[in-house]
């Protein structure tokens, strides 16, 4: 259900998009089929029986810094 090649992801300049890499089944975005389509956070991307979920990562966490999980009460 998917192409050895089935889809390529492209960032550029704070954007996101994902390209359908000319495959047999198609990739599908939040249900909808897709040839090219800039991604949100927590879009749905569907490709063969596999489900992906983009999340847009800004600020700290974009860079690979640790946040702060939660407070401890004392």
């Amino acid at each position: 259900t998917v192409s050895r090649r089935h889809a390529l992801i492209h960032c550029e300049e704070g954007s996101v998009r994902i390209l359908d890499d000319r495959s047999l089944n198609g990739v599908f975005l939040n249900g909808d089929r897709v040839d090219w389509h800039e991604l949100s956070d927590g879009d749905e991307i569907a490709i063969g029986r596999f489900q992906l979920f983009f999340i847009a990562l800004t600020g700290d966490s974009a860079r690979g810094e640790p946040t702060e999980a939660g407070t401890a009460v004392g």
